[in-house]
């Protein structure tokens, strides 16, 4: 029989010796990120994926999760000694294996990683010549087995997941303007399917020209369409690293962070569109003499926070006023460390001496002291709140950080699946709705998918009453008549 061997290390087998120096190559560049401290080591992950890229030439994103992928191996000893003998498992392989474990989050035990070594091990060691390697769906379907026995709040259904976020992302793809009578029976309707950061260029200027004409958004999208009115020029704010490169990261108020087709459409604009600049970190210490913020300070302020801070609101910060914390006529000065977005609601309790509130200048938590004797505390939930304090300047973070941060994000998403999944049997809007908002409580993220009750099926027909009126008393012919007796009125 000889020795047990999977097909992809074939001996004597060409295909097999190339696939197999792959695999020896990408070992090669990322296994020493598979030992045990070296996340550690890695001061600065974004420099460490630069230079990678630089010297291979390989994509970023690429990168970042082969990275991802060896380093999840620091807590899988004996999977991690095969792979640094045989090389048996190509990146497919390991990023299936990471992504699945990542939905756990940071804090997996010992005792748990070492259930998940030793089956994925064992998967991994052939027992007959000419086996067949086992493919990234039995590993990921295994490892899914196992996380419903140690962690049920994880164990969502991926299908329904994949469901759910065709639906959202079809949803975000789509800007609606509609306009309709007050009889209801006229309606103008323009549906502009694309990605979410074009859509949002459109509504921007659309909302513009609608402001400075007079009329609906509706009204002034169909005016556009039509040539007759020109669209008014607008400012879109994009929100990005320093350094960033074409294809990195952005985000834009009301959109979020950017899909892949959004990043290219931004790329897109910013080759042709007048770009202005704001350093973020220098606007931070900026002020005026005026009462009145500028414009780059509210940008600022509403990238540190993206709502409302008093405790609970959802009101968006770039639809809020900007509150002197300290008053203006107090000696408050107008600069970004003293203005924060306030609803006009909460403006209007803190003016009137009911609360007043406390940033914490290290957490980025701002604690609110109310007139009754209590207080409330309103975490972060900014773009740059964390970025723009001194412990992680300019988005610096280590390895064992930014995975941390990842498998964070991953265990957030794989509770709130979890929880739509035990919606979609129960249809309780009111528990789900209490659930999520919990979840986003404790993690300080937002899910962007809620629970919607499914729309009621049809009344079933009545097959008791015939579907159409008996003509007798329909007509009111009397019971015994004769045809021959009917009249034609026809007119000659």
């Amino acid at each position: 029989m000889g020795e047990p061997y999977f097909r992809t290390q074939r001996p004597e087998d060409p295909l097999s010796a190339v696939s197999q120096r792959f695999r020896d190559g990408y070992w090669e560049v990322f296994g020493h990120f598979a030992t045990p401290g070296t996340s550690i080591a890695i001061d600065d992950f974004d420099l460490e994926v630069v230079a990678i890229k630089q010297a291979t030439g390989w994509g970023k994103g690429e990168i970042e999760q082969a990275i991802f992928s060896h380093a999840r191996l620091q807590h899988l000893p004996k999977l991690r000694a095969l792979q640094a003998e045989t090389r048996v498992m190509d990146l497919q392989h390991l990023r299936a294996i990471d992504n699945v474990l990542a939905e756990l989050g940071p804090d997996i035990t010992e005792e748990a990683y070492g259930q998940f070594d030793a089956m994925l091990t064992l998967t991994f060691t052939p027992t007959r010549a000419g086996q067949l390697t086992p493919q990234t769906a039995t590993i990921t379907r295994r490892i899914r087995e196992m996380i419903k026995r140690i962690d049920p709040t994880c164990a969502y259904n991926p299908k329904r997941r994949k469901q759910r976020i065709a639906q959202a992302h079809a949803a975000d793809d789509t800007v609606s303007f509609e306009q309709s009578a007050q009889s209801g029976t006229v309606k103008t309707l323009v549906t502009l399917a694309t990605n979410p950061l074009t859509a949002q260029v459109v509504r921007e200027h659309v909302l513009a020209t609608a402001r400075e004409h007079k009329t609906s958004m509706a009204d002034a999208m169909v005016k556009l369409l039509s040539g007759e009115i020109t669209p008014t020029k607008t400012t879109l704010h994009v929100f990005v690293p320093k350094g960033r490169e074409a294809g990195g990261p952005a985000y834009v108020p009301g959109v979020g962070a950017l899909t892949p087709e959004a990043t290219v459409a931004l790329d897109d604009l910013l080759a042709s569109a007048k770009i202005t600049e704001v350093d973020m970190e220098q606007e931070l210490q900026a002020h005026t003499d005026s009462y009145t913020p500028t414009e780059a300070m509210r940008r600022v302020v509403c990238a540190r926070h993206t709502h409302c801070v008093f405790p609970g609101c959802t009101m968006p910060s770039r639809l809020c006023q900007l509150d002197h914390r300290i008053a203006f006529n107090q000696g408050g000065k107008t600069t970004p460390s003293n203005l924060f977005p306030l609803c006009q609601k909460h403006h209007n309790l803190k003016t009137d001496k009911r609360g007043f509130y406390v940033p914490d200048p290290d957490t980025g938590e701002i604690l609110w002291l109310f007139s009754n004797g209590t207080y409330e505390t309103c975490m972060p939930d900014g773009l740059i709140d964390y970025n723009t304090q001194a412990a992680a300047p300019r988005w610096k973070s280590n390895l064992e950080q930014v995975c941390a941060r990842r498998s964070t994000v991953a265990q957030f998403y794989a509770k709130g699946h979890k929880i739509l999944d035990d919606f979609d049997n129960h249809h309780n809007l009111e528990q789900a709705d209490a659930q999520i908002a919990a979840l986003e409580e404790e993690y300080g993220l937002i899910f962007p998918i809620k629970a919607v009750l499914p729309e009621p099926l049809p009344k079933e027909p009545d097959y008791s009453e015939p579907p159409f009126p008996d003509p007798e008393y329909d007509y009111g012919w009397p019971e015994n008549y004769d045809p021959a007796e009917l009249l034609d009125t026809r007119p000659q």
